[in-house]
């Protein structure tokens, strides 16, 4: 697409950039933002200087024009370099987004006033010559002060404004390896500095009542675990300031106690209390060798971020952020004084350095990062990078500073201090009209659950919709609804009953490849049933290409800051990869050779009701198996239980469902259907029995089980079977449909017979026995590929394919009848998920591939 404006030519293209040229061929403005395969309409009001962008993401942005909003200040030399000040540049730091300021390697520290525009010296050492280690207090303005380390164990902290009342301490025999800066409070400003053997050294910084005297005292000392390079890279105290959160360079995050006696206090910290408090010999201020007591960590998160080490520490909201060189931002949470992981997400693409994350003032976040040779400040929650300086990397000294009024980066660069600055921080004035779904075709739809929003309160509660009364079809009804794609990511969706609108309420992006799959279960309430509270919760496991899977749950919450809006929460559980099994014999994974091609096709989770047993996670692989996952404390780890490749190709489809008989076990099945039109049908109950038959023992006994004959084999198409669905009736049998790539159908019905066996040891046993009673077929229910297919009752079942008719049919009275068909939009429609509204407001049915349509069926 191209506009030609009066002053500017406007063009936009499948790179998912919107690009804005003067008229003689200079790019003026870059809008990123949108995500998929482009950017497919563009409009323009010059008047106004807007342009609005429109993508394969479903999303519409309207962006400000140069001259409207706020601009990129540019980057500019400082010109440090000059004959009054010998020596060369070898850190520089920010003091707010207006000072700056910088060292040599005469240890001479000078200040740069970003509106006066001229160096001044604040004093010179000779102790910090060579190597000098500088950083600046945090704050807006950086509480006037900075911190100076070298290679003695030698430790500065000065006074910006009265650099001669600097106070000098030395704190380690050897090199200390970095210097932070942590503000517990509002007020109460702490200095960490790490020395050798992991020693940390943790300084109360305050002033005087006049300002012109600060005082430094040591307050306690941390030791971190071993590791080579043994020292903490960032840190930050988790409100309300009872522990201090670090990150080292192993990569590891670290909870400490913020004072000594802190673990004593047996309201503070829970589990945490043992296991902390390792001694460590110090030697004091005075260099007297004073013994000082290191504390331990109460928790660890070892190697999170890699072995490049943790970048920065923030903590917002209850929660605590870290950033990593490993491109991947985590999400924890403290919990009886231990961290949890919530959430891991990767960067946009090609940025693997994340440097630091600040919360702008609308609340939400952005990440600072080096993209190859670039600095880049970007926002995840619009895909856009906001702010791109050239730099030439991070392998420098540099800082970073925000605040409402401006941004600014500074950088050492050919022996100069060069100084980007952009007025408004970190935010760009643009607005997101409508919020993009997904950058490439969706793969599946799974509903979760529906909240109601209370009358008498005005807050949404979870209900199931049989409970649902006549004539509650109003605006209180919101479907919570899953969809994948093949651009890596999980959404979280709202629908409304009556708006007609998706609001994407989360996105979780852990996959490295196409999410094909998706399954859920353990669907309930905040607080569980004792204390039900408002929302929805459940959990999730998601799969796709690369044989990756990923468990995580999801509590769905009213949002505290608009009543009217829900908040998601997601945190992320386990994960698993084929080239990885669990070796049972001698307790340790072991390494197996998958084809990297394998992908998950379909999953399906088995809730079982024996204690100590999580439930089974079962997957469809493109590789010919069926494989069963064993979820242990509620989807925290993935273990490989049994695999079978009966069906000697492509698994598409599997689908599980329970049989209950009075005065009869509750019987757990599996439905497994294949490229070739196959069913087979597997008694998991059974296999799960002690001393049962039909897991038979592994060629290798580090690899899994191997699931034996299948209760029941069908062939009921010619080719593929896309769609698969089972329905209990009313006399005890299962309703069981499939659709095929043919366009076929095919309804049965399966009775579940127990019959007694003579056992060889002489005890009798009941083993079921799968009969079919009924078999219809609907040669030419589709044109296409039948992609969707649910049995809504015994009498109704729906049907989509990419032929793109929905259809839905009369069961009950021999072969399905046709009862209505309608025309849906959305091309190459890969998965449909229907269910009950409400007694008066019928059936909702979601179908995605290139898009997502939602329908309202009234039988």
């Amino acid at each position: 697409q191209v506009k030609l404006l009066e002053n500017y030519l406007i063009s936009a293209g499948e790179d998912c950039v919107c690009l804005v040229w003067s008229h003689e061929g200079e790019i003026l403005q870059a809008f990123r933002g949108h995500q998929g395969r482009g950017i497919r309409a563009i409009a323009a009001h010059e008047r106004q200087a807007w342009v609005i962008t429109g993508g394969d993401d479903s999303g519409i942005r309207l962006w400000h024009l140069v001259g409207r909003g706020y601009r990129g200040l540019g980057v500019s030399a400082l010109c440090f370099k000059s004959r009054s000040r010998p020596g060369t540049l070898k850190a520089v730091t920010l003091a707010g987004s207006w000072r700056l300021l910088a060292v040599t390697d005469t240890g001479a520290l000078y200040l740069y006033d970003v509106e006066v525009k001229c160096w001044e010296q604040l004093l010179e050492d000779k102790h910090f010559q060579s190597y000098c280690l500088l950083e600046a207090a945090p704050g807006p303005e950086g509480f006037g002060l900075c911190a100076m380390a070298n290679g003695e164990g030698r430790v500065k902290v000065v006074p910006i404004n009265t650099p001669t009342a600097a106070v000098d301490q030395t704190l380690f025999p050897g090199k200390v390896h970095s210097l932070s800066w942590a503000l517990r409070g509002y007020e109460e400003l702490l200095l960490l500095a790490s020395g050798p053997g992991g020693v940390v050294a943790c300084l109360e910084i305050s002033a005087a009542p006049s300002g012109k005297a600060i005082f430094v005292k040591e307050r306690c000392r941390y030791l971190l675990p071993p590791s080579k390079q043994r020292w903490h890279t960032c840190s930050a105290f988790l409100p309300p300031g009872d522990f201090l959160v670090c990150g080292d360079r192993r990569g590891s995050v670290l909870l400490f106690p913020s004072r000594p006696g802190l673990l004593k206090d047996p309201g503070v910290g829970g589990k945490a209390r043992a296991g902390a408090g390792a001694p460590v010999v110090g030697s004091g201020s005075s260099g007297g060798g004073n013994a000082f007591t290191g504390l331990g960590p109460v928790s660890t998160l070892p190697s999170l971020h890699g072995k490049q080490g943790v970048t920065s520490v923030t903590c917002h909201g209850g929660y605590v952020y870290t950033t990593g060189r490993d491109g991947a931002y985590y999400q924890l949470f403290v919990r009886d004084g231990q961290l949890q992981p919530v959430l891991r997400q990767k960067s946009c693409r090609g940025m693997n350095w994340l440097a630091g994350l600040r919360i702008v003032p609308d609340g939400s976040m952005v990440i600072l990062g080096f993209h190859a040779n670039e600095f880049v400040v970007w926002n995840p929650r619009s895909h856009e990078k906001l702010h791109i300086v050239n730099c030439g990397g991070g392998h420098r000294s540099w800082a970073f500073s925000d605040t409402e009024a401006a941004m600014a980066f500074a950088y050492l660069k050919d022996g100069d201090v060069m100084l980007y600055r952009a007025l408004g921080g970190c935010t760009r004035p643009h607005v997101i009209l409508r919020e993009g779904l997904h950058g490439r075709e969706i793969t599946c739809v799974k509903r979760v659950g529906t909240i109601t929003l209370g009358p008498e309160y005005g807050v949404p509660s979870f209900m199931q919709p049989d409970d649902l009364e006549p004539g509650s079809e109003g605006p209180d009804l919101t479907d919570i609804v899953i969809t994948c794609s093949e651009d890596t990511t999980v959404c979280v969706l709202a629908l409304p009953t009556t708006t007609g609108s998706a609001h994407a309420l989360t996105a979780v992006c852990n996959h490295i490849s196409s999410v094909r799959a998706v399954a859920v279960w353990g669907i309930g309430t905040p607080g569980g049933p004792q204390d039900p509270q408002p929302g929805l919760t459940a959990h999730v496991v998601s799969a796709g290409g690369r044989a990756e899977m990923h468990c995580f749950s999801i509590m769905v919450t009213p949002d505290p800051s608009t009543p009217s809006r829900l908040a998601c929460h997601v945190m992320h559980l386990s994960s698993h990869r084929l080239d990885e099994y669990w070796d049972r014999q001698r307790n340790r994974h072991r390494m197996v050779k998958v084809d990297p091609e394998t992908r998950y096709m379909s999953l399906a989770v088995c809730e079982l009701d024996q204690p100590g047993l999580g439930p089974l996670v079962a997957a469809a692989c493109s590789d010919g198996a069926v494989r069963l996952f064993l979820l242990q404390d509620s989807g925290r780890i993935l273990q490989l239980l049994a695999e079978t490749f009966h069906h000697k190709r492509c698994v598409l489809k599997v689908h599980s469902f329970t049989h209950e008989a009075p005065n009869q076990r509750r019987r757990l099945l599996l439905c497994s259907a294949a490229t070739d039109g196959s069913l087979a049908f597997w008694d998991l109950t059974t296999m799960l029995d002690h001393d049962s038959t039909v897991l038979e023992p592994p060629v290798d006994p580090g690899l899994p089980y191997r699931l034996g004959t299948p209760s029941l084999t069908l062939q009921a198409h010619s080719c593929g079977i896309n769609s698969l669905h089972t329905l209990p009736t009313r006399e005890g049998h299962h309703l069981v449909a499939s659709g095929s790539e043919d366009g076929s159908l095919h309804v049965f019905v399966l009775a579940v017979e127990m019959l007694q066996l003579e056992e060889a040891v002489g005890e009798a046993g009941l083993v079921p026995q799968l009969r079919v009673l009924e078999e219809y077929s609907v040669p030419c229910a589709h044109a296409a590929h039948v992609t969707g297919l649910k049995i809504l009752s015994p009498s109704i079942m729906v049907s989509a394919s990419i032929d793109q008719r929905l259809t839905f049919w009369r069961l009950g009275h021999g072969e399905p009848t046709f009862m209505n068909s309608t025309v849906f939009h959305v091309p190459d429609v890969a998965d449909m998920d229907c269910w009950p509204v409400s007694p008066e407001f019928g059936h909702r049915c979601a179908l995605g591939g290139q898009g997502l349509e939602v329908y309202n069926w009234y039988d």
